[in-house]
């Protein structure tokens, strides 16, 4: 039976640019993944510029490619209006997620043309980019034209109702999920002296922090060392760093590694030090795995994964003092890591595949 003749509600899933390898597709293919199984799924990807496709869509979901090679978003905007009408229209979408601003402000232009109901998910953080005039204005049109609004985190919905004056009813907000097995999580022990950080090498991660924080409690605690994943620009720079300040055998870079759900296991604390979030899934995987977090408290996510002093610590942004005094002391005390992982899992199911998929299905229900 072909999608004309179900009765199934359509829903498609609008992406920016299908072939960017970044978190966002990596959270419509996990969503597309699972909606595949309730409704007459569809892909539209608003550009494409290379022609693999890094994150996986469900076999026989149709993939549509509106714009080839890069364009201003201005020109994006013209040139996509009525092939998206178009599209739209022709398969008779009910509900499309507009998944990131980019693709949420470009579609969002379509409402008064088209029946079906548009929603904005926001991927990031407002106030993260709250500086940035063109980012802040294509959100403000975006949400102010979709019918919906959808935030990654909470404090991000109530941010987007207290500066862009939206009505609560238009606005709301679904976690990312992580998708684990309690019974595939990794055992804790307070034997466990190791420290795990992950993320790029990039600004925004706290590279900086991290190394300031690291270089401090592993002075103190020549017991412990520190395992680093990630890659970037500036990893080097911080390996000769280490070389230099004679920590280089207990601060371990190790570089882009895969399947990082597979690195938490033998850890005892997890360590976030970045300047801004959205909701970092590397919290989640490190509660999956039972390990206690220490992270500072900035906006979004931390504050939402995190419970202070029940599974971890938040501590004040860029307060690298008081991050390396928590640290040592929690490298000090077996009991109390042993404590805080015994909590990792207690408020895990609120980032389940199963709530968070209900939340989904409602709201295209309700739109639909």
């Amino acid at each position: 039976m072909n999608k004309a003749q179900t009765n199934k509600k359509r829903v498609c899933i609008v992406v920016y640019d299908i072939s960017d390898m970044g978190g966002t597709n990596q959270v419509a293919s996990s969503l597309a993944a699972e909606l595949v199984k309730k409704y007459d799924l569809y892909v539209l990807s608003i550009r494409k510029n290379r022609e693999d496709i890094p994150h996986a869509f469900p076999d026989g979901v149709p993939i549509t490619v509106l714009l080839d090679g890069t364009k201003n978003v201005k020109d994006t905007v013209r040139r996509c209006f009525s092939p998206a009408k178009k599209y739209f229209r022709e398969n008779k979408i009910d509900v499309a997620l507009l998944i990131g601003h980019f693709a949420g402000f470009i579609m969002s232009v379509l409402r008064p043309f088209v029946k079906t109901k548009l929603v904005f998910c926001d991927h990031g953080a407002l106030l993260n980019q709250l500086d940035d005039k063109q980012e802040t204005l294509m959100r403000r049109i975006g949400v102010k034209l979709c019918n919906k609004l959808v935030a990654l985190t909470q404090r991000t919905r109530d941010d987007y109702i207290r500066l862009f004056h939206l009505k609560p009813s238009k606005a709301d907000y679904i976690y990312n999920w992580i998708d684990y097995d309690p019974s595939m999580a990794s055992t804790y022990s307070a034997d466990y002296k190791r420290i795990m950080w992950a993320g790029r090498f990039s600004p925004e991660k706290g590279n900086d922090m991290m190394y300031e924080v690291a270089l401090d409690v592993l002075k103190r605690n020549t017991d412990w060392s520190w395992d680093v994943y990630g890659d970037g620009d500036t990893l080097e720079f911080y390996r000769e760093k280490a070389e230099k300040d004679g920590i280089s055998d207990r601060l371990i870079f190790h570089g882009r590694v895969s399947e990082l759900k597979n690195r938490y296991a033998g850890h005892g604390i997890y360590v976030l030090s970045s300047y801004r979030e959205g909701l970092p899934l590397v919290l989640l995987e490190a509660k999956a795995n039972f390990l206690p977090i220490v992270s500072f408290d900035v906006v979004t996510g931390p504050a939402e994964i995190v419970r202070n002093g029940v599974d971890g610590y938040l501590i004040e942004p860029k307060n690298t003092a008081a991050m390396a005094e928590c640290l040592n002391d929690l490298m000090n005390d077996p009991e109390k890591r042993e404590k805080l992982s015994g909590e990792s899992h207690s408020n895990l199911g609120l980032f389940s595949k199963s709530a968070i998929f209900k939340k989904w299905c409602s709201l295209i229900d309700e739109l639909a």
